[in-house]
């Protein structure tokens, strides 16, 4: 117990059970599913960074690891996923042993670092987009407190990310932020599943090969804008948002179409999506989901 706790706080993972099964017999006999909760940036003490390529299974592309077992001999190593027999690159045949160890095979450096090194011709990663859902079926305190933190979290990223802004309620609202004039959006019911070609016919999308090019005025870039030619717009709008107008039951929960914005966000970001670029939804949710698709709940109590 003690080595897993340990193991954890060094790497960032916890698995349901502390022993993997080694059979089917043993893994039949487990009551819980074996699992793996893992944290992608916690920070490591002593972590090594290594300036070269990961070795990489040739069928999974697992990559070498201290749990591999390595025969020394024959200069190869079998993959701990899949149990493929590899043959180690040159630049390892030549040098290793028991006594001189690659990084990636010490013990003590189960989670290392690496700095892959710049392939000419690479082009530059593209703007990351972030789409913020923000769920406005809640009291005006909760939702005032939320807007004081949002906006302050919006000062730390990067002036150059596109930034798309969804509320939603009973109804889903996509917010234009590169219209500068004055406040507008496109509503979708919340109760309706809708399609990504029904959601793009909505919004007034064209079928333009670079949806995010400046020059197209139909183009995504109405509901994708950089931090810094938006600021002023999204910051208007946090500012004047007020709860859901639509009145609650006594008896009822307030309706929460968060599925329905889900949909509507990645409907989005499939339209602007590309190989060379990342994205994130960031969706505050204030409860459980009571309308259209993903719902958990009545709105009944």
């Amino acid at each position: 117990m003690e080595e897993s706790y340990d193991r954890e706080m060094r790497d960032g993972a916890r698995f349901s059970w502390n022993h993997w099964p080694c059979n089917k017999v043993a893994a039949a006999r487990v009551v819980v599913p074996v699992g793996c909760m893992y944290t992608p940036l916690k920070e490591i003490e002593n972590m090594p960074l290594v300036n070269y390529q990961p070795v990489q299974c040739k069928t999974c592309l697992t990559v070498l690891n201290p749990y591999c077992l390595v025969d020394f001999r024959y200069k190869t190593w079998n993959c701990t996923s899949c149990g493929l027999k590899n043959t180690f690159p040159p630049q390892y045949a030549q040098h290793i042993s028991e006594q001189q160890l690659p990084a990636e095979l010490m013990p003590d450096f189960t989670t290392i670092e690496y700095i892959m090194p710049q392939q000419p011709g690479t082009p530059a990663p593209a703007k990351p987009i972030f789409v913020i859902l923000v769920d406005t079926a809640v009291d005006s305190d909760e939702l005032s407190e939320l807007k004081d933190s949002l906006q302050q979290s919006i000062n730390f990223i990067p002036e150059d990310a596109l930034i798309g802004l969804i509320t939603y309620g009973r109804m889903t609202y996509v917010h234009e932020l590169g219209f500068q004039h004055c406040p507008k959006a496109f509503v979708f019911r919340g109760d309706k599943q809708m399609s990504a070609a029904d959601i793009k016919m909505q919004l007034g999308l064209g079928q333009a090969s670079d949806p995010l090019k400046q020059g197209n005025s139909d183009a995504l870039r109405r509901f994708l804008v950089p931090v810094n030619e938006c600021e002023f717009a999204l910051n208007s709008i946090l500012d004047e948002l007020q709860p859901d107008p639509w009145p609650t039951k006594q008896g009822s929960r307030p309706a929460r179409c968060a599925g329905t914005a889900l949909n509507v966000a990645i409907s989005l970001l499939e339209m602007a999506g590309s190989a060379n670029r990342g994205s994130r939804i960031i969706n505050l949710l204030g409860g459980a989901v009571t309308l259209g698709p993903g719902m958990i709940v009545s709105e009944e109590l």
